[in-house]
């Protein structure tokens, strides 16, 4: 079973993961891979990475760049969406 500790921090078993859940408004935008059957045609409600350690403040300094990269996702998704973006990178 999965313990909750720190914001965005779940620890499975021995190893911490990060977990961010995504906007209702945009999951959509995030379709399961296929890879089981019962999740075809379903899309995903967060995202989530193992942080491949057992310590909780490596795991602390750990999650902020996976966050950063969601959060930044998060935001300019809509934006690419309805062609609001400008044209170039998205860095």
């Amino acid at each position: 079973m999965a313990r909750k500790s720190g914001k965005y921090l779940v620890q499975h078993y021995n190893t911490w993961c990060v977990e961010m859940t995504i906007p209702t408004d945009i999951r959509h935008h995030f379709p399961h891979d296929g890879g089981k059957a019962n999740l075809r045609g379903k899309f995903k409600r967060k995202l989530a990475r193992s942080l491949n350690t057992s310590d909780f403040a490596t795991a602390e300094v750990e999650k902020l760049k996976w966050i950063y990269e969601w959060e930044k996702i998060v935001q300019l998704l809509p934006l690419w969406r309805y062609g609001k973006h400008e044209h170039g990178s998205v860095d």
